[in-house]
Formats: C-alpha cells, structure tokens, sequence
C-alpha cells in the first residue's frame, strides 16, 4: 500500500478533505484559501470570484462543495495563480501552460511497437472511447487536453512521464521526498555516531531561500520550504544527541522563513503559528538566542498585522462606517500591544546580545509610535528609542545578518524610521526621513524596500492632505506589491486609498488607484 502524503506539510489544515485520486479536494481547497485571503481582504467573496473567473455564483458554490468545473487544468491554474497555492496541490508540476501537448501525445503514441494496438489513432481511440475524430483534434489542436482526468489516463497508457504533460503524481512526491533525504541508519542501541542527511545541503538552501525573499519573493518556494520542513522533523527523532540541538535549529530558521513568506501573503494567524512551533523547538534546544529571534519575529507579525487592520479602518471610514472603523481600530491597538508583550518576554530572558538588543529597541519604538495616541512626549520616546536601536543595528549589521538571519539595511532603517513618524502623526518629519533616502541608490532587486518608500512618500502626502502628490507615486508601489504578491502591502496601499477618497473621490488619480487596487 502507497504511504499518504501529509498535506499539512504543504501549509493545509489537518481537517482538509482530500479526493479519490488522493489529491486535496481541489473545490474545499479552493475555498479555505479564499476565506484565508478573505480575513485581510474583505472583499474575497464568491461572488469577487465569480467575476475573477468569468462564471456565476452558483457556479462558483459547486466549484467549492462539488468540485465542479475543476477537471479543467487551466481552472485549477487560474485558481493557483489567484491565491498563490502551490500546483502541486492540484495535482500539477508548474503554472505554466504547455506548448503543445497534443504534440506530445502523438510523439509518445508513434514510439509505440509497430503492433501494439495503441500505435494507431485508431487503437488509442478505442482505449479512450473516443471517435478517431476526437483523436485527430486532441492531437493536432489539443483539443480534450484541459483535462487533468484525461492527462492522466493518457500517460498512464503511453507512459509518458507525467511532468511532460504538466501534472504530478503522489508516487513521485513521495518519492522525491525518499530521493532528497536519503534514509539513516536506526539500529536501537548503536553506540557510535549514526550517518545522517547531509545537513550543510538544507543550511546552504535556507540561506539561498531568505535571499531571495529578500530580493523579491519566496511565495513561489512554499512547497520547497514546507518539504525540507517536513523532511527535518522526519529526521529529528533518530540523529544523535550530538546532532539533534543543530537539527532542532536549522528546522527552527526554516518555522521563521515560513511564517515570514506566510505574512507577506497576509495568513497572520498561521504565521504565528508556524512561529509558536519554531518557539517550542528553540526551548528544546536550549538556545536562547534562536528563542529570541523567534519572539521577535512573533512581534513583527502582530505589528504587521496591526498595520493592515489600520489600513482596513481607513477602507471602513471612506464607506461612512464609523463603528466598523473604531472596531479595526482597537483591533490594532491589540496587536500592537501584543507585540510589546514580545519584547517585555526577550527582556526577561538573559544574556541578550547586543545585535538582538539593538532589534528590540527598533521594533519596539516602532510599535510604542502607534501606541502613542496623539501623545507627544510619548511619540518622542517612540522616535528615540527606535533611532537608538538604528545606532545598535549600524554597528551589528554583519553579525545579524550571519548569526540570526535578520537583515535590516540602511533603506530599511530610513523607511521604517519614516513610517514610525507617519504613525506618531508627524508626516512633514516623515518626508525629511525619507528625502534622505533620495542620496541612497535602489538596493538592486530589493523590490519590496524599494517600492515601500513610494507608498511611504504617498502616505507623508496624503496626511498632509496633497492629493496629486500622493496618488502617483502608490500607484508605482501597487504595481510592484502585485508584481510580487505582497498582500500586506497591497492591503496598506488599499487603505491609502481610501483615506485618498475620502479628501477627494472624483479626482481622476485617486479613481484609477481604486481601479488598480480592486482589479
């Protein structure tokens, strides 16, 4: 009997249905990521999906209970690319569309033997039920190809290697998971050192992953994180007690990697989850700083998520719901305080090293700025305590990068001073912030940092009640957020918006921000 692959390895719930073919329930699926992406966009309903697809709303509830429609393999690819999920949940091997596959159909059936009945359309129709006529078109036009059903019956006769027809089976995740973790040894009562998986492949591709969320986005390497994960804690339980506070750390980094590409995407809630998993590993290490780091990162995500709950508050305002303003708003003054709580736990671990103690101070000046509530010299307290931790960071920049996979740069620094300012109310001190910025050179492919600074330039002018000013500017932020599918900060520009709309809804650039931010 064939193992079952665990799917919560790929970031779905433990209660998710999973089909005949052994695949997810492709239509539940499709509706927990919506309702997923519904908790930071209110707007995701059957309805907005419907008009994302060109179909109904009735078409669109069977789609979720029935699956219904989703044999198509260009509907679970419109799917996958609208909610950022993995094809392989799909049961597909990438998003994109092949060339010809009717091409690769007729290839494989002529290298058929010269008798074998599949070798003629003839045969391969009968074996399919089909005419020769449904043969010829799917051949030459592709024409029955959208079909995963199909795509599958049809490799599996021609043993065509399903990759080639852009689907994937569970016999080969299961057996690239065996393929890339070759099996240790696990003789009860070995005294000496047990051969394991060389740990130095999963180190070296953690590093290679953060650098590229950090130039754009990991989004697209979900599914690589979540299988070294799975592979990591597979392992954990039979390497050696010399070995296991190593392997307990590097699959702690990974829980933080995880959680930091599922709060780009706005899945706050599980973020945190995934944190409050890597929490427990850094304990059972014995490994304070890694503890740390993890506390810290909990409180980015509570801050974050309290930063988009305010944006959602200026959405609600711009609809004249007052009560639904003031309720995200004490939403995010929960998150904010949550987030001190964070940083009052590290303060009461000991032995902090001054890299860390330079974090905690800027996150927490930059949290204590929107907790100031129109209060001056709290805002100022805010401020310094932020700059001080800058000085730290300045002096500590290699060794948080190297040692806790933390990079703040000097863009970094500048933006988050700047929309600290914003938050305490002071947005003509944001724009001085920020005009600092204009010596500094766009850091290469830092898209994110790069494209925050614009929002942050509209936010400074729209405070300050500058409407042309403001509009242009998020408008190229947007565009570069979808680019590379930052939810939080599509959600922020989204808010921005609003807050535009409300100063003026008939100006004709705060209008073609809407569009761009609802299209």
């Amino acid at each position: 009997m064939m193992d079952s692959v665990d799917w919560t390895s790929f970031g779905l719930p433990a209660l998710i249905e999973t089909g005949t073919d052994g695949f997810p329930h492709a239509g539940k699926m499709t509706r927990w990521y919506r309702e997923q992406n519904k908790q930071t966009d209110v707007s995701w309903t059957q309805k907005r999906l419907a008009h994302e697809l060109g179909l109904t709303e009735r078409s669109v509830y069977y789609l979720e209970s029935h699956n219904v429609g989703l044999d198509s393999i260009s509907l679970r690819r419109k799917l996958a690319r609208l909610f950022t999920i993995s094809p392989i949940l799909f049961g597909l091997s990438c998003l994109k569309d092949e060339t010809d596959p009717g091409q690769i159909v007729k290839r494989y059936r002529k290298m058929e033997p010269k008798h074998h009945p599949l070798r003629s359309q003839r045969g391969l129709a009968r074996a399919l039920s089909l005419t020769e006529k449904a043969i010829r078109d799917m051949e030459n036009r592709n024409v029955g190809l959208d079909s995963i059903t199909r795509r599958r019956v049809v490799a599996h006769l021609l043993s065509i290697s399903p990759v080639t027809l852009g689907i994937i089976t569970l016999e080969e995740i299961l057996l690239l998971e065996r393929r890339t973790v070759p099996t240790s040894p696990r003789i009860g009562g070995q005294e000496e050192k047990e051969a394991i998986f060389d740990l130095t492949v999963y180190e070296n591709r953690l590093k290679t992953l953060w650098n590229r969320n950090h130039t754009c986005t990991a989004q697209d390497r979900l599914t690589q994180i979540a299988a070294d994960m799975s592979r990591l804690a597979t392992e954990l339980p039979y390497v050696c007690s010399n070995d296991e506070k190593v392997v307990r750390a590097v699959l702690c980094r990974y829980h933080h990697l995880y959680a930091h590409v599922l709060r780009d995407q706005g899945r706050y809630d599980v973020a945190i989850a995934e944190l409050e998993k890597a929490a427990i590993l850094a304990e059972r290490a014995k490994d304070p700083h890694l503890l740390m780091v993890t506390l810290l990162r909990i409180g980015s995500v509570l801050r974050d998520r309290g930063t988009v709950t305010e944006a959602q508050a200026k959405i609600e305002a711009a609809r004249n719901n007052s009560a639904g303003a003031n309720q995200r708003r004490k939403q995010a003054y929960s998150d904010y305080q949550a987030a001190i709580g964070c940083y009052a736990r590290i303060r009461s671990l000991e032995c902090i090293p001054q890299a860390l103690q330079g974090v905690v101070l800027f996150d927490e000046g930059y949290v204590q700025a929107h907790l100031a509530q129109g209060n001056r010299e709290a805002r100022r307290a805010a401020i310094a305590r932020l700059e001080s931790g800058g000085k730290i960071i300045a002096e500590t920049k290699d060794m948080l990068e190297e040692e806790f996979a933390i990079r703040i740069t000097l863009r970094t620094y500048h933006n988050t001073k700047a929309a600290a300012m914003l938050a305490a109310g002071w947005p003509d001190e944001a724009l001085r912030e920020l005009s600092d910025l204009m010596d500094l050179p766009e850091e290469g492919d830092m898209s994110r940092q790069n494209a925050y600074t614009g929002y942050l330039w509209s936010q400074a002018y729209a405070d300050l009640g500058i409407i042309d000013a403001a509009a242009t500017p998020a408008q190229d932020a947007l565009t570069i957020m979808k680019q590379i599918k930052s939810r939080i900060h599509m959600m922020r520009i989204a808010g921005l918006q609003g807050q535009l709309s409300q100063l003026d809804n008939k100006h004709i650039e705060v209008i073609r921000l809407g569009v761009m931010v609802n299209s």
